[in-house]
């Protein structure tokens, strides 16, 4: 009887061992759940030369093929609309040769909802270039005229409002031979410019938005590729 107890208490007692030193397998790693990317949305411009005529589109990543028209315009032949997308995406600033136009660089500015609910001219003024501010809250217009055959071209950046479409001046200075704009610095408070002055020299200026005060960073040589930086 003893025996048989004793060889009991044993074989219980090597369950027990084996059952606390016994390894366990890992948990399989569980399998993470594949998420959709989000559809991106792009936009882009398609121009039938013939008949003079710019359709605005939307598309997304998820088919590229499949696109919806936003916007149509008809413009000045032998010219096509330039778009520039707002800093929060909402809008489209499109600098459009409208019909009937003298002029193959300089036109209007009009802005289009990237829902396509709104298209509209957002200045009677002509310009050559523009430029979302950070905000995108206003725009920066370059023109650029010739007053009278002897004169030189006059150089203007100025600042359309779109809270109230009201145009004000950045910078005007008739002695330069030159402007090309550089864009807004980083908080909006001044804009960069190279500016070509007599006699040969071009200056990277800033000038600041609410006084008109030019400041000189550095100048060089008119014939430095710099120039079209």
């Amino acid at each position: 009887f003893w025996l048989e107890t004793g060889l009991f208490l044993v074989f219980l007692a090597l369950i027990v061992v084996v059952a606390i030193v016994k390894p366990t397998m890992p948990a399989a790693p569980e399998t993470p759940t594949q998420t959709a990317a989000p559809a991106l949305s792009f936009y882009y411009s398609d121009t039938d030369p013939s008949s003079a005529t710019t359709w605005i589109k939307r598309s997304t990543t998820i088919d590229a093929n499949e696109a919806t028209d936003i916007a149509v315009i008809q413009h000045a032949a032998g010219t096509q609309p330039t778009g520039s997308l707002s800093p929060d995406g909402s809008q489209i600033a499109l600098l459009v040769v409208e019909k009937g136009s003298t002029s193959t660089t300089d036109g209007k500015l009009w802005l289009l909802r990237t829902d396509g609910t709104y298209f509209q001219r957002a200045s009677n003024t002509s310009c050559s270039w523009f430029a979302w501010r950070q905000d995108g809250q206003v725009l920066a217009l370059l023109t650029q005229s010739k007053e009278t055959s002897t004169s030189g071209i006059n150089n203007r950046l100025l600042k359309l409002n779109l809270a109230n479409g009201e145009t004000s001046l950045i910078f005007e200075d008739n002695t330069i031979l030159d402007l090309n704009p550089l864009g807004w610095s980083s908080g909006g408070a001044e804009f960069v410019a190279l500016l070509l002055e007599p006699p040969g020299i071009w200056s990277v200026a800033s000038i600041n938005i609410e006084t008109g005060a030019r400041i000189d960073r550095f100048s060089l040589p008119g014939t430095d590729l710099l120039r079209n930086a």
